[in-house]
This record gives structure tokens, sequence and C-alpha cells, in this order.
């Protein structure tokens, strides 16, 4: 049995006791729509608030022959799409002419259009960022683990039409959503652009012109919850140690010329007895050996006189939640220069 306790003891001394300082810091950066707060615990980082009012861009790059070629897009351009679109629905043209009109609008307006942002939530520079304003913050430069718990399940899109929008006058919007589907990506907050080709030469217009507007809606969730584990509860420490302290002179009161290993060995019988008595007998060997360490004094081997629930409040680890639902919403905001061909 001594030979057991010692090399238990042995081990327990390596097996380590954890210790955690948490800390709650706003990050304000200039790319970003709005401020981000970060969990610190340690050396790790979580987001534990993320802005919802989101900001995007979009830009127009024109490839190929078409509607907008070789002039880019323009208000010219665009009154030829709505006198094209109008002539397509026109009852008076014959249905070649209208077919012809209405092919003129939606199939050969060919744009590319570059959705691009700085609220990248996944962005390794924006973590950088975020992980160099933290160190200046608590002025400890160190190499901080930031922890990746922001997670979109569900990416959509919605478009809003002004009434005047030419895109009203064909209509059969369901031939744009399905050319917008691709939108519907989450690159754009992973990699910060995606881009998307649209044939629709009177939606692009309306783009262009702010009667059309694109929304991009993200559903997820993100903020780490931890949810602490200890080797016993409150309650369980309190009648620990009120047993222990009730039993303490039975072991220790006769015995001052104890060796510091048979004090050991009395030590972890009061301790395994305790543990029996608040019905926590079956504990895991290796946090049984923490608790002993914790307690014992590591001059005479003998429980320590003044024990406290903090003292034996031993972490064991943490299970991570999402605790917070995530819905973001990014708004387009047309950039109306370059918009002629790009080789």
């Amino acid at each position: 049995m001594n030979f057991f306790l010692r090399n238990s003891l042995i081990l327990a001394n390596f097996l380590p006791i954890y210790s955690y300082s948490s800390e709650q810091i706003d990050v304000k950066l200039n790319s970003l729509s709005e401020p981000i707060s970060v969990y610190v615990e340690g050396n790790t980082i979580y987001y534990s608030s993320l802005p919802k009012n989101l900001v995007g861009h979009l830009n127009f790059q024109i490839n190929t022959i078409g509607t907008f070629y070789p002039n880019g897009i323009n208000d010219n351009n665009c009154e030829l799409v709505e006198s094209r679109a109008r002539n397509s629905i026109n009852s008076l043209f014959p249905n070649s002419v209208r077919l012809e009109q209405r092919n003129l609008v939606r199939k050969y307006g060919s744009v590319k259009l570059k959705l691009s942002t700085s609220d990248s939530f996944y962005s390794k520079a924006l973590k950088r960022k975020i992980v160099d304003n933290i160190s200046e913050k608590l002025n400890h430069f160190l190499s901080y683990d930031f922890k990746d718990n922001f997670q979109i399940d569900e990416v959509s899109f919605v478009v809003e039409y002004d009434r005047n929008a030419i895109t009203n006058i064909i209509d059969q919007k369901e031939e744009i959503n399905k050319q917008l589907l691709k939108i519907n990506d989450i690159n754009l907050l992973k990699k910060g652009a995606i881009s998307v080709e649209i044939n629709s030469s009177d939606f692009i217009c309306d783009l262009y012109s702010g009667k059309a507007k694109i929304k991009l809606i993200y559903q997820g969730k993100y903020g780490l919850n931890k949810e602490t584990n200890y080797i016993l509860n409150n309650t369980e420490i309190e009648q620990l140690i009120l047993y222990i302290n009730n039993n303490r002179i039975k072991y220790f009161e006769n015995n001052i010329l104890n060796s510091k290993e048979k004090n050991l060995i009395l030590s972890s019988i009061l301790l395994k007895e305790g543990l029996q008595n608040i019905n926590r007998a079956n504990l895991d060997i290796n946090n049984y050996f923490l608790l002993l360490d914790q307690i014992t004094n590591s001059e005479d081997g003998k429980i320590n006189s003044s024990l406290t629930t903090n003292l034996l409040a031993i972490k064991i680890g943490s299970v991570d939640n999402y605790p917070t639902k995530y819905v973001g919403t990014l708004k387009l905001d047309v950039q109306k220069t370059n918009l002629k061909q790009t080789q």
C-alpha cells in the first residue's frame, strides 16, 4: 500500500490544478461597421457579441458583349433596357418581336456582381487585428488562441424593389432569384468577397439606380458560455469539510511523531471516508489525488487545519455551449465607379 500511495502522490503532483481569469472586452476597429465584444479567458479568445447590422459593397464587372458593352452601366443604357422591357409586354408587337425584346433584357445583359465586406468574422486578418487590439488594451503581448465559436447555419437573401423598378415591368422575379442563389454563400463572411453572374439587365439597372437593394441574412450562433465542471459542487465541499473537521482529531491529535508518509496515508483514509459520507466514493482516481494534494500540508502530510470552499473548488474542465442565436443583415451599397469592361 505504501508503494501505491507513494507513486500515486508523485503522479498527483504532476496533475494540473486549473485556474482561469476571464474578462469581456469591446473591440472597435475602423474596418467594422459595429464593435465586437470578445471573451478572454487566459490566452483564449471567444466571440461574445457580434455586429448585426453589417455593411457590404457591390460592384459590377462587364465581361462580355451585350447590353452594357462597351460603355458600362449608365443612365442612357438603362433607358434602353426599360424601353425593351416595355416592348416585351406590348401586345401591339408580334410575339417574335416581344420575345426578342425580352431576351435582350433577360438573357443578354451578362454582368458579374462582385460582393465584398469588411465584416468578415471568419477572416484571419480580422482575428489578428482583434488579438492585437486586446494585447494593447491588456498590455499583455502574448500569443492568443482565437477559438472560432461563430457558426453560421443558414444564409438567405431578400431583394427589395422600388415600385418604379424596371424589373417590375416583366416581373417574373423568380428568374432573377434563381440567378442570385449563389450569393447564399457563407464565403462572403468567410473570405470577405464572392461574385455571381447575372443576365438580367433590368435587374442590373435597378441595382445601379437604387431601385433594387439586396440584403443577405445570416442565421447562426455565437458566444461561448463555458459551463465549468468541478470535482465537487459547493454543497458536497461544505459537507466534506464538516466531516473532516469533525473527525480530524481521531487521526492526528495523538500522532504528533508520525512520519510524513504515515500522515499522508491517514489523510488519504480520512478523505476517502469523507467522500463515502457524501456519496462520492466512486470519484475518479485522478480527481481523488487532486483533492488529496490540495488538502494536505506539503511539509508533514497532514490535512490542513483551515479548509475552505475555494480551496476545494477544483475545476476539471468546461463544456462549450453556443447560447446566443445570431441573425445578422448585410446591406449592399452599390459602387458606381469602374463600371466599364474589366480586362
